[in-house]
């Protein structure tokens, strides 16, 4: 406890936003105020690169929005980020120190080295999709590593985490796509297995269409 306390306050402290982040800031505000997922009024093109780290931002800013008096004001969207980057990256860290770390003397020295990893600490906040990234992918490993048998319905967990990986930003499908081919490939039903990590994957299915549809493309510009 006192070295995860030491890594959040280490999080806190040093909590910022970077100047990227000001991007979807600003797709942010044209969507809140019906203007659509862009960045100039009436050019669809997504400069964004983390579609569920948006949508969540979203629905929190949504929820604010509706609070006439809430004590942000003016600096809403900006607390907001950092107030969820804080919690997404303290929690992070809860999960590896009380369910990943299969000892204290490794969850120790796990917290270590992550405290002491100035990427790691700058990146858990600057208002990035980092911390949201570290979650999934932290839920997916530990998932993977503990399932004792390659059941339909844990096949399916893990194809619908690397989908929201996905979702979250496009190339950390790198991350997870060696471990569900692994899991394609020891199946003893192929063909039941394929169509379950399709199930799994219909929220980024579902935005790559809406994305063709809305963008005419199915990456971000960047």
């Amino acid at each position: 406890i006192p070295f995860l306390a030491l890594y959040s306050w280490l999080v806190i402290r040093t909590s910022w936003v970077s100047d990227d982040a000001y991007i979807t800031f600003r797709s942010l505000e044209n969507f809140l105020h019906g203007y659509g997922l862009v960045f100039n009024i009436g050019e669809r093109v997504q400069t964004f690169t983390h579609p569920l780290w948006f949508l969540l931002q979203s629905a929190a800013g949504f929820i604010f929005n509706l609070w006439k008096d809430n004590p942000f004001g003016q600096g809403q969207m900006y607390f907001l980020n950092i107030f969820i980057s804080i919690a997404l990256s303290i929690l992070v860290m809860s999960i590896f120190t009380f369910k990943a770390a299969s000892s204290t003397k490794g969850a120790v020295l796990g917290l270590l080295i992550f405290s002491f990893s100035k990427s790691f600490i700058d990146y858990s906040t600057s208002g990035l999709e980092n911390p949201l990234t570290h979650l999934i992918l932290l839920l997916f490993i530990l998932i993977y590593l503990t399932q004792k048998e390659n059941t339909e319905r844990n096949i399916f967990v893990l194809a619908l985490l690397a989908a929201l990986g996905g979702l979250d930003r496009l190339d950390t499908l790198l991350f997870y796509m060696p471990a569900l081919l692994i899991l394609f490939w020891q199946s003893q039903n192929k063909e039941k297995t394929f169509v379950t990590i399709g199930l799994g994957f219909l929220p980024l299915i579902t935005w790559e269409l809406f994305s063709l549809f809305y963008y005419g493309v199915p990456f971000p510009n960047t």
